[in-house]
């Protein structure tokens, strides 16, 4: 009797600490989201990408391109149209740029109108130009003739070469070249 009383509660210990262990497991993959995750648009945010450049950059060899895409008028589509179809907008690009992007390319949210894109070099810069502009077609151009808002942006690229130093550098530069873009 007190052998089958102790195989009862070993087993029921067992189990509850296997359920506990999942719950845990589920609460670290919420958590990884909410800290790494854009909510309205389910694109990395900017500590995924600080966090990706950071890890990027201990791969030698790896050229490409940072390109930040800036919205211009999301802040008008909000005030006339009300917030949720400026959400419904940046909600739309995000799908659009995971629709679109190949599976060496990254796409981030990193703030309220921006967004982050690393495009990696294939077969020279010359082609990952190209596919710059293949992008912000298909984002801007492209799709938007269909809706009611024309969405304006201003661009700012920075190349990732070996001599470039590093990417976070790389995306600072860009960061930059953004401001250039905005305020001249």
């Amino acid at each position: 009797m007190f052998v089958f009383n102790f195989y009862i509660s070993v087993n029921s210990i067992k189990v509850y600490l296997v359920e506990k262990i999942e719950e845990l497991e589920e609460s670290v993959k919420l958590t990884h989201k909410l800290a790494y995750y854009d909510n309205l648009t389910d694109l990395p945010n900017y500590y995924y990408l600080m966090d990706y450049l950071s890890n990027l950059g201990t791969e030698t060899g790896k050229n490409g391109l940072i390109l930040i895409l800036s919205l211009k008028n999301i802040n008008m589509i909000n005030a006339v149209y009300g917030n949720d179809e400026g959400n419904y907008l940046l909600s739309d690009i995000g799908n659009h740029l995971k629709a679109i992007l190949r599976s060496d390319e990254k796409a981030a949210r990193v703030s309220g109108n921006e967004f982050v894109l690393w495009i990696q070099e294939k077969q020279g810069m010359e082609e990952v130009y190209i596919r710059k502009n293949e992008i912000i077609y298909l984002l801007f151009h492209e799709k938007r003739t269909q809706q009611k808002h024309l969405l304006e942006y201003y661009a700012a690229t920075a190349e990732a070469t070996e001599k470039s130093g590093s990417y976070l550098d790389c995306y600072r530069r860009a960061q930059i070249a953004l401001t250039y873009a905005k305020y001249v």
